[in-house]
């Protein structure tokens, strides 16, 4: 399978840690996407899947952190129930293909509190992840009345349906047995607390693009070489690239009208991480 995650041209995924025992996923500013849940509407539930190749770390999981609009508060959108569970699938290929029940596992259920713009959930027990298996966060979220429109959370796009929601005012929905839920290629900004990455996955930014220039820059925690390749869109990904320590390069003398892909991934001694790209 080719792997390869595509990072959109308007918000891209970001993927960084920023403190001992972290692992952060997403930084995108998209709302309304209702992950992990919908304060503006009675009852949520929802899943996203978080490939492997993102989170690049195993380990205890002990919680989790999203992150929300300035006002909202979750008076009336705080009783929560978070699952875990891993899955091999990528992506949700319909709208009724939820990761089973059975294949997850409760980890939390409390009255939830925000705290500026930050929900933070401590598990009940630590989650044990392998490390190579995707993750699957499901959250449902049970309190009867709603929130005002304007309350939200962060969200990241991707490039296929990561996640798959459900929400109503008058149905709480059962996640034994889902109702057919909506597709979503975002995946809500979050924190896995309690594991760390051995080598930290680049965030890429594009900062200038002209009709034969492309400039990048980059950002990965204590990571002080890369490697990174450029090839038309569309092939696989490279066997190897060019490795460089500096963290942007301008790339010039593109075909105007040519698609292109720019990769790169972090090296840390004799270890690298998947290839992460841009389109463009």
């Amino acid at each position: 399978m080719r792997k390869n995650y595509f990072l959109s041209f308007i918000l891209v995924f970001i993927f960084s840690i920023y403190s001992f025992s972290q692992v952060s996923i997403g930084n995108g500013t998209n709302v309304n996407e209702e992950l992990p849940i919908e304060p503006y509407y009675g009852y949520t539930y929802s899943q996203s899947i978080y490939n492997s190749a993102l989170i690049s770390a195993s380990g205890s999981i002990t919680g989790i952190k999203y992150f929300a609009t300035p006002g909202t508060t979750l008076a009336n959108s705080s009783e929560w129930v978070v699952y875990i569970g891993v899955t091999e699938n990528d992506e949700f290929l319909s709208t009724d293909s939820w990761i089973p029940f059975s294949e997850l596992t409760q980890v939390y259920s409390a009255t939830t509190s925000i705290s500026d713009g930050v929900v933070s959930l401590t598990f009940d027990s630590p989650f044990e992840y392998d490390g190579n298996s995707n993750l699957v966060i499901a959250v449902e979220e049970n309190q009867a009345s709603y929130d005002s429109a304007t309350h939200d959370f962060y969200c990241t796009p991707a490039d296929t349906s990561v996640s798959l929601v459900f929400y109503s005012d008058s149905t709480n929905p059962d996640p034994i047995s889902p109702p057919t839920g909506n597709f979503r290629n975002f995946l809500p900004n979050i924190v896995f607390e309690g594991i760390t990455q051995s080598c930290s996955t680049p965030s890429i930014t594009l900062d200038l693009l002209t009709a034969t220039t492309a400039s990048f820059s980059w950002t990965a925690a204590d990571v002080d070489t890369f490697e990174y390749a450029l090839q038309e869109a569309g092939n696989e990904n490279p066997e190897s690239g060019t490795l460089i320590s500096e963290n942007s390069i301008e790339l010039s003398e593109l075909t105007q009208g040519q698609d292109y892909e720019f990769f790169l991934r972090s090296v840390c001694g004799d270890l690298t991480t998947d290839w992460f790209s841009f389109t463009f």
